[in-house]
């Protein structure tokens, strides 16, 4: 998002100096975007989304039925 990888974790966990995308307000991106990334790069484990469905629900994704699995057709002999 930014162009460059976030602060090594060993460094924040010394001194935190990881400025919150949300808080940079970047064009382009939804707040709620930013916000769950923010979350996903949280120094502790249990501050992250715990889940793909949880990563979703922080973004502010809409819920969606999953799509029919196509099935193949076999062609015999």
């Amino acid at each position: 998002i930014t162009g460059a990888p976030p602060p090594v974790s060993v460094v924040r966990s010394i001194e935190d100096n990881y400025q919150p995308l949300v808080q940079r307000r970047l064009a382009g991106y939804s707040s709620a975007l930013l916000s769950a990334v923010d979350r996903a790069l949280a120094l502790k484990p249990e501050d992250r989304p715990q889940s793909i469905d949880d990563f979703a629900v922080l973004m502010a994704l809409p819920e969606r039925e999953p799509e029919p699995l196509l099935s193949a057709k076999m062609s015999g002999p």
